[in-house]
C-alpha cells in the first residue's frame, strides 16, 4: 500500500461543489468570459493508493507521456526525412495531423489522463459543503478506514 498526499479543490458550480479541474476551469472561463472559478472547499488528504490505484496510475501516466511525445517526435521525423529528401512538401494530411490533431486536441487528452492518473479519488457535486462521500473500491475504502 502507499500513500499520497493530495489536495481536491472545489468551485461552485451550477449543480453545487464541483471540482476543480483544467476542463472545470477551461469551461468556466468560456461562460463566464475569461474569469477563474474561485476554490470554495479544499479537501487535504494521505490518500491511500492500493496496486490497483497505482498500475492504473501508471497507464494513464505512460499514455499522456506518449501522446505528449508524438508531436515533436513526428516533428523530428518529419524534419529528419525532408533532409534526407524523401519529404518534397508538407501534405495538407500532415498539417491537419499536427494541427488540429496533436495540438491542442491530443494535447489536451493527454493533460487531462495525466490529471487523472495523479488524482486519488473522483469528486461528484456536492450540495453541500459540509459533508462528502467518497465511492472507492473496497481495498480503497479499507485503506482508508485505518
Amino acid at each position: 500500500m502507499e500513500y499520497r498526499d493530495s489536495e481536491l479543490r472545489l468551485h461552485q458550480g451550477a449543480r453545487g461543489q464541483v471540482e476543480t479541474t483544467w476542463w472545470s476551469s477551461f469551461r468556466w472561463g468560456l461562460v463566464r468570459y475569461r474569469v477563474v472559478p474561485s476554490t470554495t472547499v479544499e479537501v487535504s488528504g494521505r490518500w491511500p493508493m492500493c496496486r490497483t490505484c497505482i498500475r492504473h496510475r501508471r497507464t494513464l501516466e505512460f499514455i499522456a507521456y506518449c501522446l505528449g511525445l508524438a508531436g515533436p517526435a513526428a516533428l523530428a521525423v518529419l524534419f529528419m526525412a525532408a533532409q534526407a529528401g524523401v519529404v518534397r512538401s508538407v501534405t495538407l494530411p500532415m498539417v491537419l495531423g499536427f494541427f488540429p490533431g496533436w495540438m491542442p486536441c491530443a494535447l489536451a487528452l493527454a493533460l487531462t489522463l495525466y490529471a487523472r492518473g495523479n488524482r486519488p479519488a473522483r469528486v461528484r457535486p456536492l450540495a453541500s459543503a459540509a459533508a462528502m462521500t467518497v465511492r472507492a473500491h473496497p481495498d480503497f475504502a479499507a485503506a482508508l478506514v485505518r
